[in-house]
């Protein structure tokens, strides 16, 4: 794959990844727990073993929410 393209699809992969996480705060702050919980696990899925941020900010918010 040539190398601008690789910059274009990891470009891509962040985007989606911060929307996801930010419809699961979104949901959460809205008081609809079981929706945020769902979301946050998405992000977990999608991310796998990546290490981002947003990996361990998803992974503290959903810890909390079955906690809750």
């Amino acid at each position: 794959i040539p190398e601008q393209r690789k910059l274009e699809m990891s470009e891509e992969f962040k985007k989606y990844v911060e929307t996801q996480f930010s419809e699961a705060w979104r949901l959460e702050q809205q008081g609809r727990q079981n929706e945020a919980r769902v979301k946050y696990q998405k992000v977990m899925d999608i991310m796998e073993i990546h290490t981002l941020e947003t990996t361990k900010l998803a992974l503290e918010q959903l810890d909390r929410l079955r906690n809750f």
